[in-house]
C-alpha cells in the first residue's frame, strides 16, 4: 500500500520531524553474545529455508543491532547482524580514535578465506548454514567496515572476508562479497578510500583497484566507530529453487589481531523473491493511498520479475484478498500470469464497478506466489501490495469549519493528487482558485467549495468536491465601566460588547478571586488591589476585544506610623499614618492636633495619653489605630536670690520647681563640691570660699531642662590667730595665752584664768583643759564669728620607786628595777654597773655603792632617787629539809662562791645513793637508775667559801614521791 506525502501542511510536518530527527543523539541499540539460531533468525528473510546453522566466533565478536528510536546513521543500515574479528558492541558508537579494540580468538585457519589473500589470518568469526531457495536466485545486503582502513589502507594488513556458497550448480565454493561487475572479493586494500601513494598492494590487484567510490569516510561518525566502510553491496547469486545449498560468512583480521573490521548484514535480507508485485492508480491516483475510482481509469497491477534466468518461461500464481469483492467492486483478475522468455513484466487492470449507494473505500490485495512447489510445502508468498476502490476522486479539506476577523485571511489546505484539475468556488475572494492550497479574504460568512476532477476524463468520471466554511466576525468594543472599589465584600463584574455576538467567549486574567473567568458577568472577590483584564473573543482568531478595570481592595486597617514617644512639653510631633487615600480620617482627642481630620498632621504635645487615628469608608468597618504620647514638664526653676554667710557656716539650699506634682526630675547642682548632695533638691551648702554662680539644673528623664544660678559670698571665719594653739607644763603651770585679728574675745571656762574678755590671759590650771576662744569680727552689717581651741595639759609628775638598799654576795648581781614613769634614766656613778642611761642596769659593785639615779618623763618632768647596793664579803650555802623529783633535783642551795669537795646522800640503811664534786649538781631521787623510795635521807656537804673559810654541814632531807 503506498502512502504518499501530498500538501502543505503535510509537507511542513515530514520537514519539522525529519529535523528533529536530525537533531537527535542517535545510537544502536546492540546485543553480543547470540547463538547461529539467532543470528540466521535476524538475517533470514522470505524465499529461504534455513538448515542446520553453526558458528566459529567469539561471543563478543557477533551481535544484532537495531536503530534506537529516532536515531540516525551513515551505515545505510537500520538492523540487521553483526559479525567482526574484535568486539561487536565496540563498532556501535562514536567514532573515537581508531575504532574497536581487538577481542578476537588469536591465529585461525580457513580456507576459502586462505584463497582471497597472502597473509596470515587471525580472529575468525564465522557463520554456516544450510538453505533452500524458494526462488531461482538467493541475495541479502551487507556493508563492511574496519579501522585498518585511513592507517594502514594499501598495507599487509588487509583484513578481509567472504560469503561463500556450494551446491548444485557450483563446481567449486563461489565468494558472493565481490566489487560489483568483477570478480574481485571485498577487502580492505580493494575498497580503500584513495590515498596519496596508494601503492602496489591496492594498485596491481586489478583495473580499477581500489575501487575507493565504494568507500565511505567514517572519521568523526556519530554511530559506528570504524574509521570507515563501504557502501551498502548486495551480494547475490543463481540457484535452483528447492534445492539445498550451504553459505559460509567468514571474517578475519590479516597479518595481525590489533586492528579489527566488521561486516554487518541487513535483517530479513536474505531472501529468494526475484518476483515482485506493484500497484499504480487509475489515471495516476496515488493519495491518499494508490487508489482507482469507480467508472475512471482502471489502477495497474503490475508483476515483474528480476535477476534468475529471465530466460526461461515462468507462471506465476496470484491471489486476492482485502475487502473489496471481485465481480462486485472491481472485474475479476486471472488466477494466474505466465511470462514469456525474456519478458519480465505483466500488467493487470483493476477496474472499479460503479455501485449505488456508494460502498465506500474497498481495499485490493494482491499477493503472487512462488512459481516453484518444493517438496510437499504450502505456496510461498513472494510479494503483496495493495490498491484502494474509491467511491470519488479522493479529495479533502484540511481545515476544519474556521472563522476570521474582518480584513483577515486564512491559508486553506486541501489533499488531492497534484496533477487533478482545481477550481474553488466562489472564486472571488480566493487568491488562486485553480489552486489546491489557497489563501481566501472574505468580508462576509462564505462556504468555500474545492471541486477536482481527472483532466479529459470525461463525464465517465465525475468531479469531487470538499467544502469549508469560514466566518466572518467583528472585532467587539468592550466597556468593563470605571474601576471600582471594595472592603473585601464582593464585587459584579461585567464585560458591555458592541456589537453583540451569540459566540463571543471571555477570558478574564487573572482568574484570581473570580466566580467563573470565562464568563461575560464574574463576581469578583479580590484577596488584594487587582487589575482585571477581559478578552472577548467573537469566535474568530485575531479578533480579540479588550478592556481593564482596577478593582482596588481597602485595607481591613491602617497603620499610624508613630511609635509611642516621649517628648517635652510643647514639642511638636509629625503625624505620619499608611492608609488608603480612599478613607476618611479623624483624631481623638482633638486637642493640640494642628488638623484632626487629616491623616498626616501636627501634634503640639502638651498632655501625655493615647492619641488614635479612625479612618472611615462607607461599608467598611471603622479602623482605628493608636499610639502613646507620654509629655514631660519643661521644669520653671527658682533657687532664691543671692546669699552671704561666714566660712563655717551652712545654707540649707532651695530649688523650687514648677510644676511641683512631677515626680521624676533630676536635680544637678554645680559647683557641687562644698553641696551636701549636689543631686539632692535641697542640699546644704558649707563652702569656705564666694561661689561667683552657684546653679541648679533641673531636667526630666528625657532631657526637659530648667535651670536658675545665684551668688554665695562668704566672708572669712578664721581671721583669728592664737599662740599658742596647744600648749603643756609640768606643775605649777604658769603659761601666757594670746590672740589676735578679732574685734572681741571670750575665754571659756574660766578656771585657772587671770581674765576671760581679754586677747592675753595667763593660765595656771592643776588639770588640763581645753580653753575655747570665741572672737568676733564685722564685715559691714556682716558679723563673722572664729572659734578657736586652745588645749593647755598639765603633765603629771615624775615617780620613781627603788628600795633604800639591797645585799648581794661574792659572785652575784642585782638588776635595778625602778618603777615609775619614767622615759630618760642617768644613774652615778657609773662604776659597777652594766650601762648608766637605762632603767634597768645590772649593778655588780665590788664594794658597797650607794647609786643615785635622776628619771624624765616625755613630758620632761624630773625626779630623782637612790639606792645602796650592801656586798656580804662570806659565802652562805644550806640545803632544803624535803623535795620532789617531779619540782625538780635535791641541791646546796649557794650564796656567792664556794668549792665542793663533795656532797653525799645516804638512805636509813647507810647506803650511799648519790656524790657529786659539782656544786651545782642536785639529785634526782634514783639509784643506778631506779627511783628511790620516800622516806628520810642523809645528806653530807664538805666545801670551802671564796675566802678560804672550810664549810661543812650534815643534815636529813625527806623525799617526797
Amino acid at each position: 500500500m503506498s502512502l504518499k506525502f501530498f500538501t502543505k501542511i503535510t509537507t511542513l510536518v515530514i520537514v519539522v520531524f525529519v529535523f528533529f530527527q536530525q537533531k537527535a543523539n542517535a545510537q544502536f541499540t546492540a546485543l553480543n553474545n547470540q547463538t547461529a539460531q539467532q543470528l540466521v533468525d535476524a538475517l533470514t528473510g522470505s524465499g529461504v529455508i534455513v538448515l542446520n546453522p553453526t558458528m566459529n566466533c567469539p561471543g563478543q565478536s557477533n551481535a544484532t543491532f537495531k536503530l534506537a528510536p529516532n536515531g540516525s546513521t551513515n551505515l545505510g543500515i537500520d538492523s540487521g547482524i553483526a559479525l567482526t574479528s574484535g568486539d561487536a558492541l565496540g563498532s556501535f558508537g562514536p567514532q573515537i580514535g581508531a575504532g574497536p579494540g581487538g577481542a578476537g580468538n588469536g591465529p585461525a585457519a580457513d580456507a576459502d578465506l586462505s584463497n582471497l589473500v597472502s597473509q596470515s589470518l587471525n580472529d575468525l568469526c564465522k557463520l554456516e548454514f544450510d538453505f533452500v531457495p524458494a526462488g531461482d536466485s538467493i541475495k541479502f545486503d551487507y556493508v563492511f567496515a574496519s579501522t585498518e582502513y585511513q592507517s594502514y589502507s594499501c598495507s599487509q594488513f588487509n583484513d578481509v572476508f567472504g560469503f561463500f556458497i556450494s551446491g548444485p550448480s557450483f563446481p567449486s565454493t563461489y565468494n558472493m562479497a565481490i566489487i560489483p561487475n568483477t570478480t574481485i572479493p571485498i577487502t580492505v586494500n580493494t575498497t580503500t578510500g584513495v590515498p596519496a601513494n596508494p601503492g602496489p598492494l591496492c594498485t596491481n590487484v586489478a583495473p580499477g583497484s581500489p575501487f575507493s567510490q565504494y568507500y565511505v569516510n567514517n572519521t568523526g561518525g556519530t554511530s559506528i566507530t570504524y574509521q570507515g566502510f563501504t557502501q551498502v553491496f548486495t551480494a547475490q547469486a543463481l540457484v535452483s529453487p528447492c534445492d539445498t545449498y550451504h553459505l559460509k560468512l567468514a571474517i578475519a583480521d590479516c597479518s595481525d589481531g590489533s586492528l579489527d573490521s566488521g561486516v554487518f548484514l541487513k535483517a530479513g535480507s536474505l531472501s529468494s523473491t526475484a518476483l515482485y508485485v506493484n500497484t499504480y492508480g487509475g489515471g495516476g491516483l496515488e493519495l491518499p493511498f494508490t487508489n482507482t475510482v469507480r467508472g475512471c481509469p482502471p489502477g495497474v497491477v503490475r508483476v515483474s520479475r528480476q535477476g534468475g534466468n529471465v530466460n526461461q518461461p515462468v507462471t506465476i500464481p496470484l491471489t486476492y484478498s482485502g475487502t473489496a469483492v471481485p465481480g462486485v467492486d472491481y472485474t475479476p483478475l486471472p488466477a494466474s500470469i505466465t511470462m514469456a522468455p525474456g519478458d519480465t513484466v505483466v500488467s493487470l487492470n483493476v477496474d472499479g464497478i460503479p455501485v449505488s449507494p456508494a460502498a465506500g473505500p474497498k481495499s485490493v490485495i494482491i499477493s503472487i506466489f512462488s512459481p516453484y512447489t518444493c517438496s510437499n510445502s504450502a505456496p510461498i508468498v513472494l510479494a503483496s501490495d495493495t490498491i484502494m476502490i474509491y467511491d470519488s476522486i479522493y479529495v479533502s479539506i484540511i481545515n476544519p469549519d474556521t472563522a476570521i476577523c474582518i480584513g483577515k485571511h486564512v491559508d486553506v489546505f486541501a489533499i488531492a493528487d497534484s496533477f487533478l484539475n482545481v477550481i474553488w468556488t466562489p472564486g472571488s475572494t480566493v487568491d488562486n482558485p485553480t489552486q489546491r492550497n489557497v489563501t481566501v479574504s472574505p468580508t462576509v460568512p462564505t462556504n468555500y467549495t474545492i471541486s477536482v476532477n481527472l483532466p479529459a476524463a470525461g463525464t465517465a468520471c465525475p468531479a469531487s468536491t470538499a467544502h469549508v466554511f469560514v466566518d466572518v466576525k467583528v472585532q467587539p468594543q468592550v466597556d468593563l465601566g470605571p474601576d471600582k472599589v471594595t472592603c473585601g465584600s464582593s464585587v459584579q463584574l461585567y464585560a458591555n460588547t458592541s456589537p453583540l455576538n451569540d459566540d463571543e467567549t471571555f477570558s478574564w486574567t487573572p482568574v484570581t478571586g473570580l466566580s467563573d473567568p470565562e464568563i461575560r458577568n464574574p463576581i469578583c472577590t479580590p484577596p488584594a488591589t487587582t487589575d482585571y483584564a477581559v478578552t472577548v473573543n467573537p469566535g474568530a482568531v485575531g479578533c480579540d476585544g479588550h478592556d481593564t478595570i482596577r478593582v482596588r481592595l481597602l485595607p481591613d486597617h491602617i497603620t499610624v506610623l508613630n511609635n509611642d514617644t516621649v517628648v517635652c512639653a510643647g514639642s511638636n510631633i509629625s503625624l505620619r499614618t499608611d492608609g488608603d487615600t480612599a478613607f476618611s480620617y479623624n483624631w481623638d482627642p482633638e486637642i493640640d492636633i494642628v488638623n484632626p481630620l487629616a491623616s498626616n498632621t501636627v501634634l503640639n504635645a502638651q498632655t501625655s495619653g493615647w492619641y488614635t487615628l479612625t479612618a472611615s469608608y462607607p461599608t467598611c468597618l471603622p479602623m482605628p489605630d493608636s499610639f502613646y504620647v507620654e509629655v514631660q514638664p519643661v521644669p520653671q526653676v527658682n533657687i532664691g536670690p543671692d546669699r552671704v554667710i561666714c566660712t563655717y557656716d551652712t545654707i540649707q539650699m532651695q530649688g523650687a520647681v514648677m510644676p511641683e506634682n512631677y515626680a521624676n526630675y533630676t536635680y544637678d547642682w554645680t559647683p557641687g563640691i562644698d553641696l551636701t548632695d549636689s543631686t539632692a533638691k535641697n542640699p546644704v551648702f558649707s563652702g569656705d570660699g564666694n561661689v561667683p554662680e552657684m546653679s541648679l539644673v533641673v531636667t526630666t528623664p528625657l532631657g526637659c531642662r530648667g535651670a536658675d544660678t545665684m551668688q554665695i559670698v562668704v566672708f572669712a571665719g578664721d581671721f583669728m590667730v592664737v599662740n599658742p594653739i596647744d600648749t603643756g607644763s609640768c606643775q605649777p603651770v604658769n603659761i601666757q595665752l594670746g590672740a589676735t585679728g578679732a574685734n572681741t574675745y571670750t575665754w571659756s571656762p574660766g578656771y585657772g584664768l587671770s581674765n576671760t574678755d581679754i586677747a592675753n590671759p595667763v593660765a595656771t590650771p592643776n588639770t588640763s583643759t581645753d580653753y575655747k576662744l570665741i572672737g568676733s569680727k564685722t564685715y559691714g552689717s556682716h558679723v563673722c564669728y572664729d572659734t578657736q581651741i586652745v588645749a593647755v595639759t598639765v603633765y603629771p609628775n615624775a615617780i620613781i620607786t627603788l628600795p633604800d638598799s639591797v645585799q648581794i654576795w661574792p659572785g652575784e648581781s642585782y638588776q635595778m628595777d625602778p618603777q615609775g614613769n619614767g622615759l630618760y634614766y642617768s644613774w652615778f656613778p657609773p662604776s659597777g654597773l652594766s650601762a648608766s642611761n637605762i632603767s634597768n642596769p645590772v649593778a655588780q659593785p665590788e664594794v658597797r655603792t650607794r647609786y643615785f639615779v635622776t628619771a624624765t618623763t616625755e613630758a620632761g618632768c624630773i625626779v630623782k632617787d637612790s639606792i645602796d647596793v650592801l656586798v656580804n664579803t662570806e659565802t652562805l650555802l644550806d640545803a632544803p629539809n624535803a623535795f620532789s623529783p617531779t619540782s625538780g633535783d635535791f641541791k646546796i642551795v649557794k650564796r656567792g662562791i664556794a668549792t665542793l669537795q663533795y656532797f653525799r646522800i645516804y638512805n636509813r640503811w647507810g647506803n650511799k645513793v648519790f656524790e657529786t664534786t659539782n656544786i651545782d649538781k642536785g639529785w634526782d631521787g634514783t639509784f643506778n637508775g631506779v627511783a628511790q623510795p620516800l622516806g628520810v635521807y642523809v645528806y653530807s656537804i664538805d666545801a670551802t667559801t671564796s675566802t678560804g673559810k672550810p664549810f661543812r654541814k650534815d643534815g636529813s632531807v625527806t623525799l617526797l614521791r
